[in-house]
């Protein structure tokens, strides 16, 4: 499926906007805190039902409206898709071709899509949680099945903490939810071993380019669990019956801390360059090299899984790029095929009105209006 046309009204600071995406580039530039990202980022919720940065649904709402509306146009083998997202304080709806979506499921991976914003740079440097969250959204696309692994783990990890902080808790629902865990957790586990040996070539590769003298950049997944390096060649039942016998081992741990203290829900991503992890010392601009490499590996493999490029939506796009690094980025974005909404305060280098399969979109206090 690919995206053809975005329109949002009163989302963040844009009252109304339409933006028709173009086949190769669509480049939003203007000065900062102008709402080019707020476009950016109406396409990847009408798209993900996630904002891009941290926010309440109130956020969304422009200040005096009391509704964010968001309309994409889908088209693609199937029928044409038409996705409206209506947005309050209190909640949200969302309508697919006109009927009430109600399992958020049924929309995800609809797009192959790749993010690339400057929040990502916490991925080298920040908590296990953002780099987990990461490779989970990536599997996803590959992997439709592993969403609803990762809910059936987190469903019974929630329901599981619940129980360890009653008084009244019993042995029996414990072990239920142990086993819950368990089965969940294996499959989780495999998802994130397959993203891993999917990425780990590709964001080699992509490094490399980007960064000739950055050093070589590995990723590795990093089970929570002693001993779990070797469960990539375990099989389903075997992983799922370590899983167990960790969970029974920590029991006496998790009572005392009221809360499951081993499982998947704790494991890590580790990005190295040279065998050194980049969370001890990567700088902003290896930081920026790392995470862009990661984003272009996940669009070669999207684009191998799905034969067809992947939207890229990227944010800030060419900040600390000199031009010669960037007229290379754009080229490495054409040859993934990638389809790319790009913002930015300075427009890439020979790019205009008049570029084939682009479209230029200037954004001043909300208001975007199209270049000819």
């Amino acid at each position: 499926m690919l995206a053809q046309t975005l329109t949002l009204t009163d989302f963040r600071n844009v009252e109304r906007a339409g933006v028709e995406l173009a086949p190769r580039l669509t480049f939003l530039v203007g000065d900062n805190a102008q709402g080019k990202t707020n476009a950016l980022e109406a396409l990847a919720y009408a798209l993900t039902l996630k904002p891009l940065r941290p926010a309440r649904l109130g956020d969304l709402v422009r200040r005096g409206a009391s509704t964010a509306v968001v309309d994409v146009s889908l088209t693609g083998p199937a029928l044409p898709w038409q996705i409206h997202v209506e947005v309050e304080a209190g909640g949200r709806q969302v309508l697919v071709n006109g009927k009430l979506l109600r399992d958020p499921a049924n929309l995800l991976g609809a797009v192959a899509l790749v993010a690339f914003t400057p929040d990502d740079l916490a991925l080298v440097k920040g908590a296990p949680e953002l780099r987990r969250r990461s490779l989970d959204r990536f599997v996803f696309q590959v992997q439709p099945g592993h969403l609803r692994h990762a809910r059936d783990y987190q469903r019974a990890l929630r329901a599981r903490n619940l129980l360890l902080r009653r008084l009244d808790r019993d042995r029996r629902s414990l072990d239920a939810f142990g086993e819950m865990l368990a089965i969940a957790g294996a499959r989780l586990m495999a998802g994130r071993h397959l993203g891993i040996s999917l990425l780990r070539p590709a964001l080699t590769r992509r490094h490399r380019q980007l960064a000739p003298d950055g050093g070589e950049l590995t990723i590795d997944y990093r089970p929570a669990l002693a001993g779990e390096e070797a469960a990539a060649g375990l099989d389903e039942s075997a992983a799922s019956e370590r899983l167990r016998q960790a969970l029974q081992e920590a029991l006496p741990l998790d009572l005392a801390r009221r809360q499951t203290c081993r499982g998947p829900h704790l494991d890590d991503v580790e990005l190295a360059l040279d065998g050194v992890p980049t969370r001890r010392f990567a700088s902003q601009g290896q930081s920026r090299s790392i995470v862009l490499a990661l984003r272009l590996a996940e669009a070669d493999e999207l684009r191998r899984a799905r034969g067809e490029g992947p939207l890229l939506l990227a944010d800030d796009l060419l900040a600390e790029l000199d031009d010669g690094r960037a007229s290379a980025l754009l080229t490495t974005l054409d040859a993934i095929g990638a389809r790319v909404v790009a913002t930015g305060t300075r427009l890439p280098p020979g790019l205009s009105a008049a570029t084939a399969g682009c479209a230029i979109y200037s954004v001043r206090a909300g208001r975007l209006s199209r270049a000819n």
